[in-house]
């Protein structure tokens, strides 16, 4: 009974009519664009909450929640509204799978998905450590980074926000080189990415070049380098990332076998691992180059994560918030399939 009622509370905030306090200008959907209706097959629903450092972001006082697709356009948006129950801040967005005749973007062309909340009080844009996961649908409804479409997803957004919000960080071998690709979320006073190589950890990294960054931004930013004397062996990067204070910080390191394997392999670390931290996935072997696609199941056969394009090398990216349990990570490549268990606490 719950969720047809939300379903009816999502209607009345989108049909027209409703008109919505004043949004910021970087929710609004691209020219020609607006909200996707329940009507029509045009928006598939996504049920959320919202709180802010763990208390409940405000109700009809101007906080907005957004949904940005992996290109980094508006798919869907919602002024916050009173719930009940465990859920007292929530928002119903229908996200658009119906491009439309002004050729709107939609969820299913680029589902790596972000969601975003606007501050009035703050005047600022915040993420949730679960702000990133990729999306799919099950019973009608978006399955969010909980992985139960059944459930309203519940986003603690942080006020403190650091530098720069890390989406995903790779490394490819190809041809002798290794290429670095990059993105982030959100940065704030974001001066530099150094760039950083070593053949062992445990003895030190050494810079290997430097990429500007975008300062303060609320929008996707995409980065890369291109390492073309990487050594031999296996070879580690990590960036550090510099903000115009001269403060720094580290992210995680991704790794490159340049010895390529007869075999393809797949390894994953940390494994076991935590639900919504990062993880790594290392491909090394004849995998075809940018041919490898990744899914992450969990118990039922559901998929919770997806990750594609990709080449021999590693992975870094934040994992959606799952439930306790055993995963498998399904890489194919062509006619080629390995299976790998990760278990999440």
């Amino acid at each position: 009974m719950i969720k047809y009622l939300s379903r009816l509370v999502a209607l009345f905030l989108v049909l027209p009519g409703f008109a919505l306090i004043a949004q910021p200008a970087d929710f609004a959907f691209p020219a020609g664009c607006v909200q996707a209706s329940p009507l029509g097959g045009e928006g598939t629903l996504f049920r959320v909450s919202a709180r802010i450092d763990g208390v409940n972001a405000q109700q009809g006082g101007g906080d907005y929640i957004a949904v940005f697709n992996g290109n980094g356009d508006v798919i869907g948006v919602s002024a916050l509204s009173v719930g009940f129950g465990a859920n007292p801040s929530i928002a119903n967005l229908y996200l658009r799978t119906n491009a439309g005749g002004n050729n709107c973007p939609t969820y299913n062309e680029a589902p790596s998905l972000t969601v975003k909340l606007y501050d009035a009080t703050a005047d600022g844009i915040l993420i949730a450590p679960n702000s990133f996961f990729q999306a799919s649908v099950f019973g009608g409804e978006i399955v969010g980074p909980d992985g139960d479409a059944s459930l309203r997803d519940l986003f603690d957004f942080l006020a403190a926000s650091l530098p720069v919000a890390l989406a995903e960080f790779t490394a490819t071998a190809n041809d002798g080189a290794v290429k670095l690709d990059w993105s982030t979320a959100t940065e704030s006073n974001n001066s530099y990415f150094e760039i950083q190589r070593s053949a062992d950890p445990a003895t030190g990294f050494e810079k290997i070049g430097v990429v500007d960054g975008n300062e303060t931004t609320t929008s996707t930013s995409n980065y890369d380098f291109t390492d073309l004397n990487p050594g031999e062996g296996t070879v580690y990067y990590r960036l550090n990332q510099v903000d115009v204070t001269g403060t720094s910080a580290y992210s995680p390191i991704v790794v490159v076998e340049l010895e390529v394997s007869a075999n393809r392999e797949v390894a994953v670390f940390p494994n076991p691992t935590a639900s919504g931290s990062r993880l790594t996935v290392q491909l090394n072997g004849p995998w075809t180059n940018g041919g490898a696609d990744i899914q992450l199941l969990d118990a039922a056969g559901r998929k919770v994560a997806d990750w594609n394009g990709l080449s021999n090398g590693s992975l870094n990216t934040a994992l959606p918030v799952l439930r306790s349990g055993v995963y498998q990570l399904v890489v194919t490549d062509g006619g080629e399939r390995r299976i790998t268990r990760v278990v999440v606490r």
